[in-house]
């Protein structure tokens, strides 16, 4: 059974399913070492220097590859080392959504460990667990109940999204036949929409010529290895732009003819066992889970006993093969179309939301974001929105982006070196800033610009910050002398005691001295900085203006060939601002490529897109 729901609501379903049933765990998982990570354990074990057991990894798909690979190391030995660790156990973890439920103790039908876990929904923290220790697919055959809860970032997206929505919306509800929503999916302005960020999704929503909800849900289902390495996708996109398709025979075009004569999803499979082969309904079910399962010689035995039953039932060998190839090439990749629907369903949900609600949606979506280098795409895609981005300003107290009339404002536990600890209260001044926060993130409010509200230059600042908190310091201890000597000479007082009395009277006499003569030198010897640099340095963008031409060090260079078999470049540049990923193409990489090396130091001009065309290099 698989459950997708709330990432930040996992725990409560899990709560829900122990209080129901009691007898709930978390499952382990294992990882095995493959051919390269194999080769990395034998390297170890054989004390062969990393770089070069890194470099052979590099060089190989299978272990037997290493004999064709130039290296200074005993090759037979690496190889049988390698093969002793392949396939073992590398590491143990808690499976992402599987939970065993059990009839009574777990503990009397399968071992259980302690396993260390990361669950978004306690925040992130880290804990120790029990797990039932057995592999689940074991689990399942032993007759359990293996349960997924999954959590899935979007659904919190959606939820967050309507938080900020003053419509009422009725998501379960919605017209499926919005031709503006269709658009989205033809014009491939996906960027955030469910299923659609990769740029191969994209391509064959484009190709596919998405008009119909039925469309979407085809997506989503054939957009998986089997089906596009097969030619499977292909045939779909042909049939459905108006190709010319011919069915075998008359049982094949009932089944297929909703998806041009494709297999997409694994009710077909199930259909057309019953029509071609004669399966009963509880065989082609079997058939049904053994291609959806990872285990390649099972739907090799499946496909074939498949193939003859077919034969055996009356229709042609021809039938046979093309029907039998196609569920091998689904195999393990295809989806139920139930799953399709609801996943596709979930992707209309989400461009629906971009085309009538852009703003909320790109809000929700930059705040279910964790690391900026995550956020900066959704800069581009909301400027193409006519989205205008907001400063952070500490006076607003927003922690997490938020929408307002002119547009979405940056939260400020975005800022790096910020965090959820900064104060959030109502300043009075930059003192007062300085007072209610630790440096790190004080500087990091001052680069933001989100104390530009201050009027006071943020290189002024920065310079002054040490001063601030050396003056706050003192006092603040001046002022704690004196509350304690006045206690101090009170209880003196009450105790009429003349010698205690002028002891802290003098004392008293001198903190307050010390306090009044506690002033802070304004800094008079700042430097302008540029705001641009500092904003670049905590944001990963900014506000302002930076310059065309920029001092770069170049640290990748990626040849690639263009469609006129003519070497060009991506090249990757590091700046103050921030890194540049350039393109540059054939003509003038063949001028400049001469110059071009890891590490070495340049002037670049070019655009400040994501994605910019380099148009002027200069080496220092």
């Amino acid at each position: 059974m698989d459950n997708d729901l709330q990432t930040s609501r996992r725990g409560e379903a899990i709560d829900y399913l122990i209080k129901k049933y009691g007898n709930v765990m978390k499952i382990r998982s294992y990882s095995y070492l493959g051919n390269k990570a194999a080769i990395k354990r034998a390297g170890q074990v054989l004390g062969i220097d990393t770089t070069v057991v890194n470099d052979i990894t590099k060089q190989i798909k299978e272990i037997d590859d290493i004999m064709n690979v130039k290296a200074k190391v005993n090759k037979e030995e690496l190889i049988i080392t390698a093969k002793h660790f392949y396939g073992r156990i590398g590491a143990f973890g808690s499976h992402a959504s599987a939970i065993l439920i059990t009839p009574d103790d777990t503990i009397n039908y399968t071992p259980i460990e302690y396993q260390s876990i990361s669950d978004e929904s306690l925040g992130g923290e880290k804990i120790w667990t029990q797990v039932a220790s057995g592999d689940f697919h074991d689990l399942e055959n032993f007759g359990l109940m293996k349960l997924d809860v999954l959590g899935l970032n979007t659904l919190d997206v959606i939820d967050n999204t309507l938080k900020q929505i003053k419509d009422k919306i009725d998501i379960f509800n919605l017209d499926i036949n919005d031709k503006k929503v269709f658009k989205l999916y033809q014009n491939v302005d996906l960027l955030g929409c469910f299923q659609m960020d990769s740029p191969g999704m994209q391509k064959l929503a484009k190709d596919m010529k998405v008009n119909c909800f039925e469309n979407v849900i085809a997506l989503v289902a054939l957009f998986r290895p089997g089906p596009l390495g097969s030619g499977l996708v292909d045939s779909y996109i042909n049939g459905k732009n108006g190709g010319k398709i011919i069915y075998l025979c008359k049982e094949i075009e009932e089944v297929l003819s909703p998806t041009y004569n494709v297999i997409v999803y694994q009710e077909q499979v199930m259909l057309l066992a019953q029509k071609l082969a004669g399966y009963t309904l509880g065989q082609a079910d079997m058939l049904r889970k053994i291609i959806g399962r990872k285990e390649e010689d099972k739907i090799e035995k499946a496909t074939q006993d498949f193939k003859e039953a077919v034969i055996k039932h009356g229709f042609s060998k021809e039938i046979a093969e093309y029907i039998g190839n196609q569920i091998k090439a689904a195999g393990r990749y295809i989806f139920n179309k139930s799953h399709a629907t609801a996943y596709g369903y979930l992707s209309y949900i989400t461009a629906y939301l971009k085309v009538y609600y852009p703003k909320e949606f790109m809000c929700a979506l930059i705040n279910s974001k964790k690391d900026q280098k995550d956020v900066v795409p959704y800069m581009e895609e909301c400027k193409r929105l006519d989205i205008k981005i907001l400063p952070p300003d500490l006076r607003k107290g927003n922690l997490k982006w938020q929408v307002e009339k002119e547009g979405i404002r940056v939260g400020l536990t975005y800022i790096r070196n910020v965090g959820s600890q900064v104060d959030i209260i109502h300043y009075k001044d930059y003192q007062d800033v300085v007072e209610h926060n630790n440096k790190k993130i004080t500087e990091g409010l001052i680069k933001a610009g989100a104390m530009d509200f201050l009027n006071i230059p943020r290189g002024k600042m920065l310079m002054q910050l040490v001063s601030m908190q050396d003056f706050l310091k003192r006092k603040n201890t001046c002022k704690q002398k004196v509350d304690e000597n006045s206690l101090a000479l009170e209880n003196a007082k009450l105790k009429n005691d003349a010698k205690e009395i002028r002891k802290y009277e003098r004392q008293l006499a001198s903190w307050k001295e010390k306090l009044e003569k506690c002033t802070l030198e304004e800094t008079t010897d700042w430097q302008e900085v540029s705001n641009c640099q500092l904003e670049n340095e905590v944001l990963k963008f900014t506000f302002s203006e930076i310059p065309r031409v920029k001092d770069a060090t170049i640290k990748q260079i990626k040849l690639h060939k263009d469609k006129k078999g003519k070497e060009m470049a991506f090249v990757v540049f590091s700046t103050n601002y921030r890194e540049y990923n350039c393109t540059i193409f054939a003509k003038q990489w063949k001028t400049w490529r001469d110059n071009f090396s890891i590490g070495a130091k340049c002037k670049i001009a070019c655009s400040n897109s994501q994605n910019p065309i380099l148009d002027d290099f200069v080496l220092m």
